[in-house]
C-alpha cells in the first residue's frame, strides 16, 4: 500500500505502521510524474486500485492518466497467470466524492461544485476505461469526521447563525468509513457507486424517489424558516 499527500509530515502516523509514503502534489504535473516512476519501480509496474481524494479537477485527470498504464499492465499480469480462466479481479480507479454533488449545501458552493464535476468525470471515465477491464467506483460520502469538516464548521457559520442546524448531522468516524469504504472497494462485484456516512441514506432517497427541486423545497422549509420568524 501507497499513500500521498503534499507533507509527509501529515503521514506519519501511516509511516510508522509500514506503509510506503510518498509527497504528491497533484497540481504539479512534474510531482505527479515523479511519484509515477516512484510507484513503478516499488510495485514492479502494476498496480491494482488508484485512490484519488484531490479537490483539483486538472490534477485528477492527470494523475488518472498518468497511472491508468499501470492498472492495466495489473490485468494484463493477472490474464498471463492464468489465461484459461475468467478472471475474478479487475483492478480500478476509486474516486472519493461527495454527497455535496447531489445535496445543495448552503454555503459550501464551491465545494459542492468541485465535488460535483468529480462525479460527472467518474460517470464519463467508467465508459473510457471499460475496454481496459478497468472498474471504476464513486464513493458519495457524507458527514465524515476530518481536519476540513473541522475548519469549515469553525469558519463558514458565526455563532448564534441562524444556519446553525446544518451543523446537527453527527458525522461518521473516519475509522468507520474508512472499513466500509475499503470493504466495498475489495468485493469482487463492486457495485459502481458507494454510499456511506451521515446524511447519505436520506441524500440517495430523495435523489432516487424526488425531484430535483425538492432541494430547494427542502432547504427552505429547515433553513429559511428560522430567518422568517425572526423578520418584523
Amino acid at each position: 500500500m501507497i499513500a500521498t499527500a503534499r507533507s509527509l509530515v501529515s503521514m506519519q502516523t501511516l509511516q510508522t505502521q509500514g506503509i510506503e509514503t510518498l509527497e504528491l502534489d497533484v497540481t504539479s504535473s512534474s510531482s505527479i510524474q515523479n511519484v509515477k516512476a516512484r510507484v513503478e519501480k516499488i510495485t514492479c509496474g502494476i498496480l491494482d486500485v488508484l485512490v484519488n481524494d484531490a479537490l483539483s479537477s486538472r490534477g485528477i485527470v492527470e494523475t488518472v492518466q498518468a497511472f491508468l498504464p499501470l492498472l492495466i499492465a495489473a490485468n494484463k499480469h493477472q490474464y498471463a497467470q492464468s489465461p484459461t480462466q475468467s478472471i475474478s479481479w479487475a483492478s480500478r480507479i476509486v474516486l472519493v466524492s461527495s454527497i455535496t454533488a447531489i445535496l445543495p449545501m448552503p454555503f459550501h458552493a464551491a465545494y459542492n461544485a468541485m465535488k460535483s464535476a468529480l462525479l460527472q468525470y467518474g460517470n464519463t471515465l467508467k465508459i473510457e476505461v471499460e475496454s481496459f477491464r478497468i472498474k471504476v467506483i464513486t464513493i458519495h460520502a457524507g458527514r465524515v469526521t476530518s481536519r476540513l469538516l473541522k475548519e469549515t464548521d469553525r469558519h463558514s457559520l458565526p455563532q448564534g447563525s441562524i444556519y446553525g442546524s446544518i451543523r446537527k448531522v453527527d458525522p461518521t468516524p473516519t475509522a468507520e468509513f474508512a472499513i466500509h469504504a475499503v470493504s466495498h472497494t475489495v468485493k469482487k462485484n463492486a457495485g459502481a457507486f458507494f454510499w456511506y456516512g451521515g446524511q447519505t441514506w436520506m441524500t440517495s432517497m430523495m435523489d432516487t424517489f424526488f425531484p430535483r427541486t425538492m432541494w430547494a423545497s427542502a432547504h427552505g422549509y429547515q433553513y429559511m424558516t428560522p430567518l422568517s420568524s425572526r423578520m418584523p
